[in-house]
């Protein structure tokens, strides 16, 4: 789960860093490329406002949405750039925070609607700040709470500085809480913005980050969709979909092994859906870390495992190995016992209970007479059934 949490931080360090690099390398192209460069970053960011819509990706869409809103701003009111720059750098921090603590439910929904109008009255409060200039919370925002000499660094107003860091700092305990690629972006959101800020919408290197920020998001729209059609969410591994694409393509010698939770309907019908959601869970991960090969959520409790360039002869100790790990592993459900107390009042108590799961496995592989890939998997599906006929928790081929 860690080494997950750090690729995905890959994430807007490539992008970020790509785009503040390419910036380096060429900061000052034709003139006749910097037209071409300007109208860029806003065909990127209505392409990624599409996808999200497309695929409904409520909360990578408000941020976009966001971050069009920021990036135009300028244009809309030129005449108090300095003034909306501190503005932006207070107010958008924690909004995009909001946008990702609230649960995501769509784009055409209430909550929706309750992001639609903060966006509004955000944009109203900024532009009547702007151009307005009322002394008070002007001269809140614009004051400056330590020496002045501590924040020569950049020239965010130090209450920027502050939104920056703290909904930064919250964001990230998120992160490491729920880590997930979105989150990994919406990280890079925020440096995209304080990047914006930070050279006050001026010079070109605002419009590589802008095109790295929209690139960035349409990656993680994209991943998104392959993931759901070819990730199993529940237990994050490859599905059907997968597997035939990959069987469609195999070649060389290879074993196909079907593997099969034992008494599954019973167990859910015992200690209930959510208990059972979290077997699979389990297998999957089981599964996942397995050496030597690769597994697939074929459907219900049942998976299937690709081992490329062995025979059965080779993988029956492999199964042999995943078998036992499924069986040894510590899986407690806590049940909840409704009892009656002396007075007859019903009290919820909870108890543990430690189960043992157990697998039967089928092996196959493919023979001059088997050359076909879904062959090979339904005589793995009949070697199941004889290891179920043998009192199931074991291997047969």
């Amino acid at each position: 789960m860690i080494i997950r949490a750090l690729l995905y931080l890959l994430l807007p360090v490539l992008f970020l860093g790509g785009a503040l690099l390419f910036y380096q390398k060429v900061p000052y192209p034709a003139q006749h490329y910097r037209d071409v460069l300007g109208l860029i970053p806003y065909l990127l960011l209505i392409a990624g406002l599409v996808l999200a819509f497309q695929f409904n990706r409520a909360r990578l869409f408000f941020i976009q949405v966001l971050f069009a809103l920021v990036y135009l701003m300028p244009l809309v009111l030129p005449q108090a750039i300095t003034g909306l720059t501190i503005l932006l750098s207070v107010l958008v921090f924690p909004l995009v925070l909001l946008l990702v603590l609230l649960p995501e439910r769509g784009i055409f929904t209430r909550m929706a609607l309750f992001h639609y109008i903060a966006l509004l009255l955000g944009g109203l409060l900024v532009a009547w700040l702007s151009i307005g200039q009322p002394t008070l919370p002007m001269s809140w925002i614009e004051h400056s709470y330590v020496p002045v000499r501590y924040m020569d660094w950049t020239t965010l107003a130090q209450t920027g500085v502050l939104s920056m860091f703290v909904s930064f700092i919250l964001l990230l305990a998120f992160y490491i809480a729920w880590p997930s690629m979105d989150v990994a972006g919406i990280l890079g959101a925020l440096a995209s913005f304080a990047i914006l800020f930070h050279y006050q919408f001026e010079g070109l290197v605002i419009v590589y980050v802008a095109i790295a920020f929209a690139l960035m998001f349409i990656f993680l729209i994209l991943q998104e969709t392959y993931r759901m059609a070819y990730i199993d969410e529940l237990t994050e591994l490859p599905g059907r979909r997968a597997l035939k694409e990959k069987l469609q393509n195999i070649s060389g010698k290879y074993s196909v092994a079907m593997l099969d939770i034992d008494h599954f309907k019973k167990f859910n019908d015992t200690y209930g859906h959510d208990a059972g959601d979290s077997v699979l869970r389990m297998v999957g991960g089981r599964l996942r870390s397995a050496e030597g090969s690769k597994a697939y959520r074929y459907g219900g409790e049942e998976f299937t495992i690709l081992f490329s360039g062995k025979k059965v002869p080779e993988t029956v100790a492999l199964c042999e190995n995943i078998r036992h790990s499924i069986e040894s592993a510590d899986f407690v459900i806590r049940r909840q016992d409704r009892r009656k107390d002396k007075k007859g009042a019903k009290k919820a108590r909870f108890t543990n209970k430690k189960v043992t799961v157990t697998v039967s496995i089928g092996l196959a592989e493919n023979t001059a007479h088997m050359a076909n890939a879904w062959d090979v998997v339904k005589a793995a599906d009949k070697a199941l059934y004889r290891a179920k006929r043998k009192g199931r928790n074991c291997t047969s081929k």
